[in-house]
């Protein structure tokens, strides 16, 4: 069963793992990573379940009526969506190759951040043979999950810290110019 990445367990799960590690490794990256793994669930729920009223479906197994703006549907895979939400961050927090990693540690890193994908997209293809969910719906789903994490990790990112944004404004008589910086 593929399917437990998609269980709303899963999430809250791998951030307490993480955060109990860190009173072991002493490193805040695990705590770090704990909340990072329950922004996303909470952030991925509310997108999709905005996704799910917006366009609500039936299961296939029920028949293919699409309503809008409905109280009851599927039009979103949430297990998809769960199952995508964790791979960014731990991808990012611990499967990220860097410059001084030998062979043997590229492969492991790799390896793993291969079989974190796979496994979204297998809970992705585990709803689609079930007839829980049509195709378009998990890509909904996965493209939710994986891009809310994305943007998670990435707001947390040290660079993103360092850099300043400015913007610069000119008018003149007849124009008015913008200039953002980074």
């Amino acid at each position: 069963q593929v399917r437990v990445m998609g269980n709303p367990g899963f999430a809250p799960t791998l951030a307490l793992i993480a955060y109990g590690s860190s009173f072991v490794t002493k490193n805040p990256r695990e705590k770090e990573t704990a909340v990072l793994l329950l922004e996303s669930m909470g952030f991925t729920g509310i997108a999709t379940g905005v996704g799910q009223a917006v366009l609500s479906t039936q299961r296939p197994e029920d028949g293919g009526e699409i309503n809008y703006f409905a109280r009851r549907g599927h039009g979103v895979s949430g297990d998809a969506a769960l199952a995508a939400c964790v791979v960014p961050i731990l991808s990012r927090q611990y499967l990220t190759v860097d410059e001084g990693d030998g062979p043997a540690r590229r492969f492991w890193k790799m390896s793993g951040a291969s079989l974190l994908y796979a496994g979204a997209f297998l809970t992705g293809y585990q709803r689609l043979d079930a007839d829980k969910h049509w195709a378009p719906e998990v890509f909904l789903g996965l493209v939710t999950g994986f891009s809310v994490g994305q943007m998670l990790v990435d707001s947390h990112r040290k660079e993103a810290l360092d850099s300043t944004l400015r913007i610069d404004f000119t008018a003149g008589p007849s124009s008015f110019h913008a200039r953002l910086t980074f």
